[in-house]
């Protein structure tokens, strides 16, 4: 497993109000040397995924990992730090005993040096008549010949016939292989979401249909428990500047694709736009 998946696991296993309180100390933290901070803007309603990338773009994949060692610390993950830590020593000494092998191998295919002929055997080159060897070159503008000896065995130009037809049968396979794979791809089922779920952009459309009173209102039922109970509520710090779209992902992040739906109904009746709750419980078929 690479280091960027590895802080992509960790990361994912945070608790949503502990990956808030990572995302603000990532920005506030000073960033290793070298490197430029991470802006608050460029987390927004960012997946762990998201966030790995991020840090091993703005950090380098040798300098990210253990700056998220150090803000585990800093925001009292000393576990989780400890157990991070440990597994990006066990990558990196894989990749130094996988690596060792190829280095010594460069150093055996050095060439050997070649002995100098000695005057005997040069001499005895120079008295060959290269007749033989002409006779079978085919120049650029001649065709070539086919040429046989006495028990009648196909000569050189025959032989290069035969080599280019076989290297011409790999290419034919490669070619059916590539058609099959297509063939597949559109033979395989559209995937049709699952009854009462809805993905980010599909819940945005319904909360654009509010005023912005009303999506003001919408937005402060999300950080109330007593409106939301038995779900947890929305930081208000997720919620300040986050516009309708925004909003729709972190009802999702928050609350899954199943729950999301429910959550979202649940707060339209509460500020009475009854009207669109039951448009979306029509559309999904959640009662």
């Amino acid at each position: 497993m690479s280091k960027q998946k590895i802080l992509e696991k960790y990361l994912s296993r945070l608790k949503p109000d502990q990956l808030e309180e990572f995302k603000k100390k990532l920005c506030t933290m000073d960033p290793p040397q070298g490197t430029n901070k991470i802006k608050t803007s460029q987390l927004r309603i960012k997946s762990a995924k998201e966030i790995a990338e991020l840090i091993v773009e703005c950090y380098t994949i040798q300098k990210g990992p253990p700056h998220v060692v150090n803000v585990f610390k800093n925001i009292n993950l000393n576990q989780k730090a400890t157990d991070l830590q440990k597994e990006l020593k066990q990558v990196a000494t894989t990749q130094q005993t996988v690596e060792t092998p190829n280095n010594s191998a460069t150093t055996v295919c050095n060439p050997p040096k070649i002995p100098k002929a000695k005057a005997s055997t040069s001499q005895k080159i120079k008295d060959v008549k290269p007749t033989a060897v002409t006779n079978n070159v085919v120049g650029p503008s001649s065709k070539p010949t086919k040429k046989t000896t006495g028990d009648g065995i196909p000569g050189t130009s025959q032989n290069t016939e035969q080599t280019s037809t076989k290297t011409k049968a790999p290419k034919r396979k490669l070619d059916q292989s590539k058609k099959d794979q297509i063939d597949e791809q559109q033979t395989q089922p559209i995937k049709v979401p699952k009854h009462g779920e809805l993905s980010k952009y599909d819940l945005s459309k319904y909360i654009k249909e509010l005023t912005d009173e009303s999506f003001k209102e919408f937005k402060t039922c999300l950080n109330d428990k007593d409106v939301l109970k038995p779900y947890k509520e929305i930081p208000k710090a997720s919620l300040e500047k986050a516009d309708r779209l925004d909003v729709a992902g972190l009802l999702i992040n928050f609350y899954t694709k199943e729950k999301a739906p429910n959550v979202t109904i649940k707060i339209l009746k509460k500020i009475g736009e009854a009207d669109l709750a039951k448009q979306m419980q029509s559309k999904i078929g959640v009662k």
